[in-house]
């Protein structure tokens, strides 16, 4: 599938800053998509890499940040083992981890995909592009309104991306089911690669944000617009 889109008029900026500061991509994007539940997070988290501890001063306020199909682990400090468990996806079939050297764990640290009974393999983007792109991957498979559709060739898997921004970061969940991103108004898409097939989610923020996807040449396996 061709990584290819031009963002029509209307889409966020968020995503030209995802490249050269995620952190900030992703706190404009969870300023825009999840109303403030609580006042915002103060917290320190010592011990914990920067981008770690400034995502979950975000998720203070904006809890659902912490996900949904898949979950990141409240802050609960980093120990003094090698290795701290990041998140988890919702059944356990997969964990998220961070490594600590003998320098610690480092500004922006490699973020690790682990299987039981498999190595370890790293995520394409450091913790903070990781970070943007669990959040934009929950808001496109959890959100109260939204479209799917399963094992679509690439040609219809274009045909919903055509029109939205990239997303320019290298695929999330690379090790399993490579995925790239797009963002719309009001909308976030994700597309993840099965063999030669791709599943698509559609996450909205309103019903009415599905409506530039509602003529397109696809079976819709969910349609929420």
């Amino acid at each position: 599938m061709a990584r290819t889109g031009t963002a029509r008029a209307g889409a966020p900026s968020w995503p030209e800053l995802a490249a050269s500061d995620p952190m900030r991509a992703l706190e404009e994007f969870a300023a825009g998509w999840y109303p403030a539940e609580r006042p915002p997070g103060t917290g320190a988290y010592p011990g914990l890499p920067g981008p770690l501890a400034r995502f979950h001063r975000l998720a203070a306020a904006r809890p659902r940040l912490l996900g949904g199909q898949n979950r990141l682990l409240p802050p609960h400090g980093s120990g003094g083992g090698a290795v701290h468990v990041l998140g988890e996806e919702n059944q356990g079939v997969f964990s998220w981890e961070l490594r600590r050297t003998a320098e610690g764990f480092g500004d922006d640290p490699v973020v690790w995909f682990s299987v039981e009974g498999e190595e370890p393999v790293a995520e394409q983007e450091p913790l903070s592009g990781f970070l943007l792109q669990f959040a934009l991957y929950e808001a496109a498979v959890c959100s109260g309104y939204g479209a799917c559709a399963s094992a679509v060739p690439a040609a219809q898997a274009d045909a919903v991306t055509g029109a939205l921004a990239p997303v320019p970061l290298r695929p999330f969940l690379a090790p399993w089911m490579p995925t790239l991103l797009y963002a719309g108004q009001d909308l976030v898409v994700s597309v993840s690669a099965s063999g030669a097939l791709f599943d698509v989610w559609a996450g909205a923020a309103h019903p009415g944000a599905l409506s530039a996807l509602r003529d397109l040449p696809l079976a819709w396996d969910r349609f929420d617009g």
